[in-house]
């Protein structure tokens, strides 16, 4: 196989002898030309890239009432930040991948309104998709089932944080399902658990499609699906955020885990 020679460079046979002093001396000349200018491209690029490149995060937002939910899917939000207006038309540049770029980004996914009121303390959520604070009712703001300890607009947030807007009274957690799998068998009893605030959640209501069971003191709650099936669980408690829906397939034991 021929190899073509580096365009600007002398290709030297063995039976050609050993080159003169010249002729080395420009073929270096060559190669420290080339490495200058390869050397320049880099740093080049590595210069221009802070001033284009934009990193997304991904987050998935959930929005609940006591009677509905509003939105819950995922978001991407760009690290470089967002601009929001407040309900007097002021806008407001925000820094980074702040918790109220995500609500941003649901409301135009979701296509609902949220209103926002700037105060001494910044800006907080007042109404979303018309379902407004009231005395006794207000917007909480949790990630990862942890309340936020600053506003929306303060909190930044990292990939794959789980973002959740409430409203209801205070104080007001939010519930945390655990189940085993998204496949079940049918005819086999399985145990889902729930969460708040890190801990066991007793007396909390789960339900599997339009069957209800109370969790014990550890938490758990069991049900023993009889046939192929496609169960919503999901749990309630007075005074708490309802549990994201978690869909699980019910399936003959024969037929697991080959689709």
């Amino acid at each position: 196989m021929a190899i073509r020679p580096m365009s600007g460079y002398r290709v030297i046979s063995c039976n050609q002898g050993i080159p003169s002093a010249g002729i080395m001396n420009k073929n270096i000349n060559y190669l420290i030309k080339y490495m200058k200018r390869y050397i320049l491209l880099v740093l080049l690029a590595t210069l221009a890239a802070p001033a284009w490149a934009t990193e997304y995060i991904l987050t998935t937002v959930r929005i609940e009432t006591a009677d509905d939910t509003i939105y819950s899917g995922d978001v991407y939000i760009p690290d470089s930040g967002c601009t929001v207006t407040d309900h007097e038309g002021n806008d407001h540049d925000i820094d980074g991948a702040a918790a109220i770029c995500a609500l941003n980004e649901a409301a135009t996914l979701g296509g609902f309104d949220y209103v926002l009121q700037d105060s001494s303390f910044g800006l907080y959520l007042t109404e979303v998709d018309e379902q407004a604070a009231t005395d006794t009712d207000y917007w909480s703001f949790f990630v990862n089932y942890t309340a936020a300890s600053v506003g929306l607009a303060e909190y930044t947030l990292e990939n794959g944080d789980e973002m959740i807007l409430s409203l209801g009274g205070y104080p007001n957690s939010a519930l945390e399902l655990q189940v085993p799998a998204k496949e079940i068998l049918s005819g086999n009893k399985f145990v889902v658990r729930v969460k708040v605030d890190g801990k066991p959640m007793a007396g909390a209501t789960v339900h599997f499609n339009n069957q209800k069971k109370i969790t014990d003191s550890l938490g758990k709650a069991s049900f023993k699906p009889k046939q192929t099936t496609s169960l919503d669980v999901y749990v309630t408690a007075t005074g708490y955020t309802r549990s994201a829906t978690t869909t699980l397939r019910v399936v003959e034991k024969n037929t697991a885990n080959k689709n």
